[in-house]
C-alpha cells in the first residue's frame, strides 16, 4: 500500500506541492521527507501551501542550498500569502474616499466615529439607578446595555464603518507601514 493511498485530499494537494516544487529546484522530494512536512504542514490551508511552494519554485535555488526549504520557512511564507489575501479582501470592502471640494479642510468619511484607524466611536451612559446621574461630555448619550445599577461614564464600541472606511483604513496601512520601517531600521 502506498503513502498516497493513505492521504487526505489537503495532504495529498500538500504532498503534490512539496513534489513540485523540490522538481523546479531541480531535485526530488522523497517518501521520508513526505511524512515528516505533511505533519508539519497539514494544519495550514493546502491552497495556500501550494501558492507558497510554487513561490519557492520559481526562486533561484542558491549552491548548498536544500531542495524544499525548510518548514519553518514554508510556514512563514504561507502566513505572509495569508496576510496579504486578508489585506486585498479588506480592500475590495472599502468604499471610496470621499471628494475633497476644500483641499484646506480636512475630509471625514464617517462623521460618527471621525475615521478614527481602528472604528472605535465614544459614547456616553448616562447610568441606571441611584447611582445615574449626567456626565459632562460631548460624546452622542447611548445607554451601554448594563443592567445593574451603575453611574454614568463614557465607553466605545466598534463603529459600522469599520470595514468599509477608506479613510481610516489608509491610515491603519500607514500606521502598518511605519511599524515595519522601525522593525527594520532594528
Amino acid at each position: 500500500m502506498e503513502l498516497t493511498d493513505q492521504l487526505s485530499e489537503s495532504e495529498l494537494q500538500i504532498a503534490s506541492a512539496l513534489a513540485d516544487m523540490a522538481i523546479a529546484r531541480g531535485g526530488t522530494f522523497d517518501d521520508y521527507q513526505t511524512p515528516i512536512y505533511l505533519r508539519a504542514l497539514v494544519d495550514l490551508d493546502a491552497g495556500l501551501v501550494a501558492r507558497a511552494c510554487e513561490a519557492f519554485g520559481l526562486e533561484p535555488r542558491e549552491a548548498y542550498a536544500p531542495v524544499v526549504p525548510a518548514v519553518g520557512a514554508i510556514r512563514q511564507r504561507v502566513a505572509q500569502l495569508a496576510r496579504e489575501d486578508t489585506a486585498r479582501a479588506a480592500g475590495a470592502k472599502l468604499l471610496p474616499m470621499p471628494a475633497r471640494e476644500n483641499p484646506d479642510e480636512p475630509t471625514f468619511f464617517c462623521r460618527d466615529c471621525w475615521d478614527e484607524p481602528f472604528g472605535w466611536r465614544p459614547l456616553r451612559c448616562r447610568g441606571v439607578g441611584p447611582a445615574s446621574g449626567e456626565l459632562k461630555s460631548s460624546e452622542p448619550i447611548r445607554p451601554c446595555g448594563r443592567m445593574k445599577a451603575h453611574g454614568a461614564h463614557t465607553y466605545v464600541e466598534q463603529c459600522a464603518c469599520y470595514g468599509v472606511n477608506p479613510v481610516s483604513a489608509a491610515h491603519r496601512r500607514r500606521m502598518d507601514e511605519a511599524r515595519v520601517k522601525r522593525e527594520v531600521r532594528r
